[in-house]
């Protein structure tokens, strides 16, 4: 491929794939790579247009954070595979995190939304917090 692989900042080590990059399922076969990533990521994840692997040492994937449904609400979308579960957790600083929603099973081979609506583990609306941050983990 000749094309810019458009990484995040190349010059300091990210070689983390940009949104539009053309290395974006554009792999093969990802037995010879092994399943997971450098970070630990599945090597086969829905980057926008097809659930096959990337070209490059990072899998690109999708996380998104908006307005749900109702406008106090946050909608969490993610790149995903079909036989998949999560567990979402929140923080309010970044040193301690909370269950938010465990066991999340997966939509399919493309995204899984989970909406912060404040029940359940967040307690409160994200409507009525100065800020709240999501982590994500794959369940194994």
């Amino acid at each position: 491929m000749d094309a810019d692989p458009m990484f995040w900042n190349a010059g300091a080590g990210d070689f983390r794939l940009r949104p539009g990059s053309p290395c974006i399922d554009a792999g093969t076969d990802h037995q010879l790579l092994g399943g997971r990533d450098l970070r630990g990521r599945r090597r086969t994840q829905f980057g926008g247009t097809a659930l096959v692997p990337d070209i490059g040492a990072h899998e690109f994937s999708i996380v998104t954070l908006q307005l749900g449904d109702a406008p106090s609400d946050a909608k969490l979308t993610w790149s995903s595979v079909a036989e998949a579960t999560f567990d979402v957790y929140w923080s309010y600083d970044l040193a301690t995190w909370y269950p938010a929603a465990l066991g999340v099973a997966s939509a399919g081979d493309t995204t899984t939304s989970w909406v912060d609506d404040g029940t359940g583990g967040t307690l409160f609306s994200p409507w009525l917090v100065r800020q709240r941050f999501y982590r994500l983990v794959e369940l194994p």
